[in-house]
């Protein structure tokens, strides 16, 4: 284990002397200024805390927040959070909290971001970009949660709570329309069934919108639609004051053409005369994705007395994905995935005890998961005279036992020491079926196939089987100290851990191994939390150092004439950085607030990396992918009246992000330059009649940006969302 970091030592020095100085400047403005609004999470499972009370780097958003910046899915959500990005791979969902993520989307692999939706861990990314429907709040959480939170939590994780039935009626529909024939139509009731005794809640969505990437192909389908519903009920049912049961389901199904990637930045491999524009394509092969999930979940919360509570989270969830597309960005048949299929089921259980006793808050529990993920894949690769279709079958079975427990004591009133253990065991059988099959293609893409692409391989080609059983142990070591009501101060150190596992899309022939191991890391942090009374916010500061074994890194390796996507694991990574957050309402009429993160990032050693378009030929130094070294937004909302039962909103919003890098040679090429943001809205409410209708316009200023590449014949990258213009009008009641 390395030495702690002089540069979070200092930062801790630095938080201690502001906590003082913030003490005398609390007790000089306590004569009745503004107030700050608090958001209660429930980050550390003991219950309900104001943010500006827990020990972690946590950014959240209330119902309202989330409401004021348009946000509609969790992606949303990336460019308000400090070291947080948020990109995609068509369905599938790729996260990255302080530089620490993946694009290894498969089966045989795991996300390095755990996403929690009421307690219940989602083992696959494939639609983890879920619907905001009924929210109450989001919590993210940077850094290893390693002694909390499910498996894998080694970048951080991120919780979505969403709104319990009450005692109370209440409801709202909203219809939102816009550019490119949008239209978006939701709602939401909520309300008692059996009064103080059973109650329950309903959230639907569906959302339809012609692609904006326009495919020059004659008879070629635009990308980037919308085509998904998704519905989410509740059952609270409350026997007695002590004991409640919370039964949860949810539906979602989309069937788009997905923003694939189509922004050329390299020489396509056969020129097609095409030369599309940065919203445009020329493709003959759809890129197309069906996904559909469901889930149940049964939440048992009972009172045992004496500030002690009994948790279960019990629930299984199932999903099933197949998509289509064009992997060789032009309108020949050269190389296209002619179909991906993926069934996967999990079910987890998870136990917590929370309570207080004297000085000491403590939880301890125990987690379990087995998640089954069964999939086939089948890409054609042309040729002159014959095709290719390169086939494989893919079953991966993950098994994983937890015990965990975390204790803060009260030295003092205003002292606090914490220490936490989990320990981990993860299990991982997995298969791998491939082969190579020669057709002569005659209009019927299966002619001359003995093998059907929408069949799985069975029994032929290059088989593996493989097992392993992985053990960690993940402490966690913090202090902190509640210098006043204001100010908090606190440090920690945590191990992190992320299993290994599979390069099941890889034929084994090709390959050393399949197997690729565990990621392990010693994050180092400390930080400032801030209430500022007189002007109504608060201000949190966090520094952090991680030293990292064994990184995972996902990159496309040519191999044996095929590009096939590798898993392999770097010696190390170091990083460092800096995390500030500010929010401030002096007046009910005005506020301002934004975020800005510093972050240094480097690999540690040299590894086997692919070297194209003029990349790197050493790793070592070289900083990490979708790691930008600044970046940060800013707000301001201006509230009005408009006569006497009216009140207006008028909200700017800015975001930035310098310079990164998409593969770990750092090519310019596979890279998106520094870019700002800017986003504006105005919406007029009137309470009398629940009414409100407003309007948005996302990337005001027209920036055209890439925010992912795939890198396999050629290169090319997946455009950010162009400038358009939303409007809504919703009822409450």
């Amino acid at each position: 284990m390395e030495k702690f970091n002089w540069g979070i030592a200092s930062l801790f020095v630095l938080s201690t002397a502001l906590a003082s100085a913030g003490n005398a400047w609390a007790q000089e403005s306590s004569d009745g200024a503004a107030q700050v609004d608090e958001i209660i999470v429930t980050a550390t499972k003991t219950g309900q805390q104001s943010l500006q009370k827990v020990p972690l780097a946590v950014t959240a958003f209330s119902q309202a927040a989330i409401e004021s910046r348009g946000a509609t899915a969790l992606a949303d959500l990336a460019a308000y959070t400090p070291g947080f990005t948020y990109t995609f791979n068509g369905p599938w969902s790729i996260t990255s909290i302080r530089g620490i993520g993946t694009n290894n989307v498969f089966a045989g692999g795991d996300p390095s971001t755990t996403l929690q939706v009421d307690g219940v861990y989602y083992g696959r990314t494939t639609g983890a970009n879920v619907d905001f429907l009924d929210v109450e709040r989001v919590e993210i959480l940077r850094g290893p949660q390693g002694t909390l939170y499910g498996r894998n939590a080694i970048g951080g994780t991120v919780n979505v709570i969403t709104q319990d039935p009450g005692n109370e009626l209440m409801g709202r529909l909203k219809l939102t329309v816009g550019e490119n024939s949008l239209i978006r139509p939701e709602g939401t009731i909520s309300g008692p069934l059996i009064t103080d005794k059973l109650s329950a809640s309903i959230s639907a969505r569906y959302s339809s919108r012609d692609g904006y990437i326009k495919n020059l192909m004659p008879g070629g389908h635009d990308l980037w639609d919308e085509n998904r519903g998704s519905v989410r009920g509740k059952l609270k049912f409350t026997p007695s004051e002590s004991l409640s049961i919370v039964l949860g389901a949810d539906y979602t199904k989309a069937d788009e053409y997905y923003n694939g990637y189509t922004v050329r930045l390299s020489p396509v491999v056969a020129p097609d005369g095409f030369n599309p524009g940065f919203y445009e394509t020329a493709e003959d092969f759809p890129d197309q994705s069906v996904v559909e999930q469901w889930g149940t979940s049964a939440k048992i919360t009972a009172d045992l007395g004496g500030d002690t509570t009994l948790t279960s989270i019990t629930a299984y969830r199932k999903s099933k994905m197949s998509l289509e597309a064009d992997l060789d960005f032009t309108i020949f048949p050269i190389f296209h995935t002619r179909k991906f299929f993926e069934d996967q089921n999990q079910i987890s259980q998870e136990f917590n005890l929370s309570g207080k006793s004297g000085g000491l808050e403590y939880v301890v529990g125990l987690f379990g998961f087995r998640e089954h993920a069964n999939s086939y894949f089948n890409a054609s690769l042309g040729l002159p005279a014959f095709d290719f279709l390169l086939t494989q079958g893919i079953d991966s079975v993950t098994k994983s036992f937890a015990a965990f427990g975390q204790g803060s004591y009260a030295l003092t009133d205003q002292f606090k020491v914490t220490g936490g253990i989990r320990y981990t065991i993860d299990k991982k059988t997995a298969s791998n079926i491939y082969g190579a099959e020669l057709f002569v293609p005659a209009g019927d893409p299966t002619n001359g196939l003995s093998t059907s692409v929408d069949q799985q391989p069975v029994g032929t080609g290059n088989i593996f089987n493989g097992q392993n059983t992985r053990h960690a142990f993940t402490p966690k070591f913090g202090i902190d100290y509640q210098a006043n009501a204001d100010t908090l101060v606190y440090a920690s150190v945590t191990r992190g851990f992320k299993s290994g596992g599979y390069n099941l899309l890889v034929d084994p022939a090709l390959l050393d191994t399949a197997e690729y191991g565990p990621e392990k890391v010693w994050a180092y942090e400390a930080g400032l939390k801030l209430r500022l009374p007189s002007v109504g916010g608060a201000f949190n500061l966090a520094g952090f150092y991680y030293d990292y074994k064994g990184l995972q890194v996902n990159q496309f390796v040519f191999s044996g004439g095929q590009v096939v996507q590798f898993v392999n694991n770097a010696k190390g990574a170091k990083l460092k950085g800096v995390e500030a957050e500010l929010n401030l309402k002096p007046i009910p009429q005005f506020e301002i607030g934004g975020a800005l993160a510093y972050l240094d990032t480097q690999y540690d050693g040299n590894f086997p990396a692919v070297t194209t378009f003029g990349g790197s030929a050493t790793t070592d130094g070289n900083r990490l992918s979708d790691a930008p070294k600044w970046s940060g937004n800013a707000y301001a909302q201006l509230n009005f009246g408009v006569g006497s039962n009216a009140k207006g909103h008028l909200r700017g919003d800015a975001s930035f992000k310098s310079k990164v890098y998409y593969s770990p040679d750092n090519n310019d090429v596979l890279g998106q330059k520094g870019r700002w943001l800017f986003n504006a809205s105005l919406s007029i409410e009137h309470e009398p009649s629940g009414l409100e209708a407003g309007v948005r316009v996302v990337n005001l200023t027209k920036r055209q940006y890439i925010y992912g590449v795939y890198n396999a014949y050629s290169a090319a990258g997946q455009p950010g969302e162009p400038r358009n213009v939303r409007a809504f009008i919703s009822y409450s009641f």
